[in-house]
């Protein structure tokens, strides 16, 4: 009983707080409409021939917008006009309204849409009015067509309009400092935004996968430009303003960009800030502290790494001599590099430095190489050809796992180590001989090579195996050296094959 006097003593107290709100607070003085470059901007975008309902409600207390809108109109309103207070209530009303699957125009179903007018709003978060609209406020509404924001609105936070497929306009204020992370996520219908002059930062997935988003108009101001801030959209070119000290990571990636511009005058930018199926070209202006560029390649500033290659570029890659590492991620998850041909002098390839590259058919290691990484080459589908260098010492597990292509392969005479699943699923391998240095060969080494006969051994001495090497034992023929046969059978691993010869 106490504490359901306690809830209607604070429900009571907070009601006459609002009804003793000065009324500039409550009914704000209306903003002109019209005045501003953004609104004239946003009725342009929204000018077309359809029918709509258009309702108008004046709010004189937040919470009001449920019981002001009539049963009727839930069914029909496809603009909504609001000037007053909100809270958090009217916002789900609003969700509410933009989730619908039709609408009801002069008596027709139709497709659901909702054009939301806020301009003279002023959000009130529950202690007080607030310049910022919260987390997730009209996230996931699938029906929503355009917004203006309140035009006193200073921030917006994260994920305000994530997953909203349709959202074609939203018309910012220009007093708008703050957009939060992935605000604007998933608005597929996006085609154009216009950033107010205030905003510094453009904050991590900010546009990320807005797939029509074909212009946006970045004024100078903005500072930073977060990981993956229009990833996955369509823009062909990055608009960077030259106050901007910082793209971070993937900012532009996936986008339709085929030349990465690196100016002169930009302190930091990600190597990969414009990673891209499409790039062909990479361009470092001359200045540039951090990065030069060659034949359209990326390195570090001094030229002795190569640090990307483009993801549109066909043919043959050639490493120049005067490299003296790669980048492990240089080439990762290319579909057009056919042909690398290493002239540099590397100690080894590191981790997944081809993997997935499908479309690459030969590669040419360079001498003093002792290491392929882990993963080096997995899923080069149509790779048929690797050149090893002689110095070459030991193959890293899941190497060459899935090259599918790989008819045959040399191993080098100095080769010591063949990690787990090295050659699995390398299906149209036939056959392969394992030099006599070889010391150890790991588990499932040769599984799932379906069409292999033969595994020609030339050394005496069993190398350890740590498990399986293949798991079609009946199959296959182990040939090894005269006189080898007898410790072969007794050697763990080996002396699962049923044929020795």
């Amino acid at each position: 009983m106490r504490k359901n006097l306690l809830h209607i003593a604070t429900y009571i107290l907070t009601v006459v707080a609002l009804s003793t709100l000065p009324m500039d607070i409550m009914a704000q003085q209306p903003h002109r409409r019209g005045t501003n470059s953004w609104r004239n901007e946003y009725h342009t975008l929204t000018g077309r021939k359809v029918d709509m309902s258009v309702l108008t409600l004046n709010l004189r207390h937040p919470g009001e917008l449920a019981k002001q809108l009539r049963p009727e109109e839930r069914n029909t309103v496809t603009t909504i006009v609001l000037d007053g207070a909100i809270n958090d209530a009217d916002i789900r009303v609003l969700t509410d309204l933009a989730k619908r699957k039709t609408v009801i125009v002069r008596g027709k179903e139709r497709k659901a849409f909702l054009d939301i007018d806020l301009e003279n709003v002023r959000y009130y978060d529950g202690r007080q009015f607030s310049d910022r609209l919260p987390d997730n406020a009209f996230r996931d509404c699938p029906t929503l067509r355009s917004v203006v924001l309140p035009f006193r609105l200073r921030a917006l936070g994260n994920r305000v309009f994530a997953n909203c497929p349709r959202l074609e306009v939203v018309a910012m204020p220009d007093n708008l400092e703050v957009l939060g992370k992935g605000v604007f996520y998933g608005c597929e219908s996006l085609i154009s935004i216009y950033i107010p002059d205030n905003v510094r930062v453009i904050p991590e997935q900010a546009f990320y996968n807005c797939s029509a988003l074909k212009e946006v108009s970045m004024p100078e101001g903005v500072e930073v430009i977060g990981p993956k801030a229009f990833y996955s959209t369509s823009l062909t070119s990055a608009p960077l303003p030259r106050t901007v000290r910082s793209v971070e990571k993937e900012a532009f990636a996936n986008c339709h960009i085929s030349r990465a511009i690196f100016p002169a005058w930009l302190p930091y930018c990600d190597a990969h800030a414009f990673d891209n199926g499409g790039l062909v070209e990479y361009v470092v202006e001359e200045g540039n502290a951090q990065y030069s560029s060659r034949d359209g390649m990326l390195y570090s500033l001094d030229g002795r790494e190569l640090i990307a290659y483009p993801a549109n570029r066909k043919g043959t890659c050639v490493i120049p001599a005067d490299v003296v590492s790669v980048r492990g991620d240089a080439f990762r998850g290319n579909h057009n590099v056919e042909e690398v041909v290493m002239e540099c002098r590397l100690n080894g390839l590191g981790q997944a430095m081809f993997k997935d590259c499908t479309a690459l058919r030969s590669v040419t290691l360079p001498e003093g190489m002792v290491v392929i990484g882990k993963e080096a080459f997995r899923g080069c589908k149509a790779l048929t050809h690797v050149a090893m260098p002689q110095s070459l010492t030991r193959i890293d597990e899941e190497a060459f796992r899935a090259c599918k292509g790989m008819t045959a392969i040399q191993l080098p005479p100095a080769l010591e180590v063949i990690g787990e699943a090295a050659f699995d699923y390398c299906t149209k391998l036939q056959e392969i001989s394992v030099p006599a240095t070889v010391k150890r060969i790991d588990n499932k080494a040769f599984y799932n090579c379906d069409v292999m006969t033969r595994i020609v051994m030339q050394g005496s001495v069993p190398p350890a195996s740590t498990g399986k090497i293949n798991d079609n034992l009946k199959k296959i023929i182990l040939v090894v050296p005269t006189g080898s046969a007898d410790a072969y059978r007794s050697a763990v691993g080996w002396n699962k094959f049923k044929n020795i010869q």
